[in-house]
């Protein structure tokens, strides 16, 4: 018999998150753009408070850190804080960026396999799930189902996934490989699923 499929998710309400929070029978149906995806569609980028000729204004990080740069403000924000908001646009735009070229590797090569912009995550088997439960750093504010599945399925790792400054070449030779279903750790697998999900019951 194969292993259970468990489904996480955040119990915190997002505001890039449409989505009403799920219960038990019910039966989630992939649509065109998944809340993750939808993070990066979405204008919720943070934005900084600055004092701007004597008016206060919100700018986004990008500016600010900018303006920074280029002796046009002056701060006593720490260097760690800076690095921390240069850092956080960093990832923000890497994590952009894979998604786009993923995707369009995807649609080219691997038409058949599910999306990442519109799929949803599951685990499979307990120690799957605690894996998983640890990476994703919740922190404990996350809500697991016992699921049913019906649709298209695709095994990855997640090692193969762009998760810094890369050329070009190599983030596409990472993507086939992910798409091809390259695993070397199965306990660190992830599972891309499109189609319905029947909630079967939560188990924490």
């Amino acid at each position: 018999m194969s292993a259970d499929y468990f489904y996480i998710t955040s119990s915190r309400t997002e505001p890039w998150n449409p989505h009403p929070p799920i219960s038990e029978d019910d039966v989630i149906t992939t649509g065109d753009v998944n809340p993750f995806f939808n993070f990066f569609l979405s204008a919720n980028l943070p934005t900084q408070l600055v004092n701007n000729g004597g008016t206060e204004e919100q700018w986004s990080w990008m500016r600010f850190l900018g303006a920074i740069r280029n002796g046009d403000m002056q701060t006593g924000m720490s260097q760690q804080d800076i690095a921390t908001r240069g850092h956080y646009l960093a990832m923000h735009f890497c994590k952009y960026t894979r998604e786009l070229i993923w995707e369009s590797v995807r649609r080219e090569h691997f038409p058949d396999k599910p999306s990442r912009q519109k799929c949803l995550w599951v685990s499979q088997g307990e120690e799957n799930l605690n894996y998983w439960i640890s990476q994703l750093g919740l922190g404990g504010n996350q809500a697991v189902f016992r699921v049913e599945l019906d649709g298209v399925l695709h095994e990855a790792s997640d090692e193969h996934l762009m998760n810094d400054d890369i050329p070009y070449d190599l983030a596409l030779e990472k993507a086939h490989k992910y798409w091809s279903g390259e695993i070397t750790n199965p306990l660190a697998k992830e599972i891309l699923f499109e189609g319905n999900m029947q909630i079967l019951e939560r188990v924490s």
